[in-house]
């Protein structure tokens, strides 16, 4: 989930969780949000890449959804596109 350090994030993580999801929070600021919180840039499609790879090395390979509820920055949305096609 990007943006993680917001309250709105904070909120969807939770309800997410509850649901029995996986949530790993990602913001450029120091936050707790999700099974493991994250700081990465996401304008910077290597730590995008970077990201991913760690995620799916500790999770396994299937993201199933990107929540981002925040602006979306064009590098991930490169990175998204890329695994969708």
């Amino acid at each position: 989930m990007t943006g993680a350090a917001s309250s709105l994030a904070e909120t969807i993580a939770e309800q997410l969780t509850s649901e029995g999801a996986t949530v790993v929070g990602v913001d450029l600021r120091d936050h707790r949000v999700g099974a493991q919180a994250r700081q990465a840039d996401l304008t910077n499609e290597d730590q995008v890449s970077d990201l991913f790879a760690t995620i799916k090395n500790d999770f396994g390979p299937a993201v199933d959804s990107v929540t981002v509820p925040a602006a979306t920055p064009a590098s991930l949305m490169r990175w998204w596109g890329k695994r969708c096609t």
